[in-house]
Formats: C-alpha cells, structure tokens, sequence
C-alpha cells in the first residue's frame, strides 16, 4: 500500500529540484539563520516538486506488488531525488526540522538504504502525521 507523506508526496515527496548556488549576494550570517529558523517557502516549494516528481517511481505498483518491489521504487526515487532530500532537511522549518530528518531516515530505511539517524517506524509515523499537518496549516498549493 502507497501511504503518502508529506516527503512521499513531497516526495513522491521526499525531487529534481537544482540544488541552490551560492552566485548571490547573501550574507553567511543570513545563510546561518536560513539554516537555523528554516526556509518555509523554499521547503514548501521542495515538498510541492517532490510530489509531482516523486509519484514515478510508484506508477506501476499496485496493492500486489511486493515489497522487494517498494523497497526498490524507494530506494530509486531516495537516489534520485538525494540532493533535495538533502536541501529538504537543510531548509525544514525550525518547527518540523527534526521530524522532516525523521520522515526521510524512514524514507531511506524503507529502501534499504543507511539512514543518517536511527527511528523506529512508530517515531517515523507520528513524526509524518506532525510533517503533515504542518505542510497542509502552511504549505498552500
């Protein structure tokens, strides 16, 4: 079955955006705030592109598909779409940031891939509800 999440949706969510330069003139310290209080329209942005990007990866499975075969759509789509996850993290408002980490640990578990922290599918889970209820309060399409 094909839960969508905020990154999965986002995701698939958590995905082709190109990664942002460093060819303007913001300052490191606005870089460091941006980085602590989080980028709410840049993360908003990422999760709208990684949903409609991200749902290739799932077109051809169905509810009999296997799980050897989510495993691999994940694990292509968290490849793929590696740099965003990345941004996705970087970017996450202050208020979700630990939760978006937990969200895409999960992501990355689920495809049999190593995860940058350890979360239990019961923390994962309540952390996408709190990814989700944030993204629908302040993510409007």
């Amino acid at each position: 079955m094909i839960r969508s999440s905020a990154i999965v949706l986002a995701l698939i969510a958590v995905l082709a955006l190109t990664a942002c330069g460093d060819d303007d003139n913001t300052s490191s310290a606005q870089t460091t705030t941006t980085a602590v209080a989080g980028d709410v329209d840049r993360y908003c942005a990422l999760t709208r592109q990684l949903d409609a990007e991200g749902e290739q990866f799932f077109t051809d499975l169905d509810e009999g598909s296997s799980r050897a075969e989510f495993e691999a759509a994940e694990r292509r789509m968290a490849e793929h779409f590696a740099d965003e996850l990345d941004e996705l993290q970087r970017v996450a408002p202050r208020q979700i940031k630990t939760d978006v980490r937990k969200v895409v640990a999960a992501l990355h578990k689920r495809a049999g891939l190593q995860p940058q922290i350890t979360v239990g599918e019961t923390d994962a889970s309540a952390a996408e509800k709190r990814v989700l209820a944030y993204e629908k309060r302040n993510c409007k399409a």
